[in-house]
């Protein structure tokens, strides 16, 4: 999850967001990530204020969608 806003107020939420999110799980922590934000491993991050997490989540997303359609032609045309 990329969260946008305040930091005061997403700090206050952040038991909500570290619900949500799905947790690190049973996967190796990635090395060479110590006194960064603990978040990032539990899936969820503090993007920054509300308006340049929308430039983020458009980035984002832009990769997802392109990922997710490479397929798509080559499944339609069976």
């Amino acid at each position: 999850m990329m969260i946008g806003g305040d930091k005061e107020v997403v700090d206050r939420l952040d038991p909500i967001f570290a619900s949500l999110a799905p947790g690190a799980g049973d996967i190796e922590r990635t090395g060479g990530r110590e006194g960064r934000d603990a978040r990032i491993e539990q899936g969820y991050i503090h993007a920054g204020p509300s308006a340049p997490d929308t430039s983020s989540r458009w980035f984002h997303n832009g990769i997802e969608y392109g990922l997710n359609c490479r397929p798509m032609p080559r499944a339609l045309t069976f």
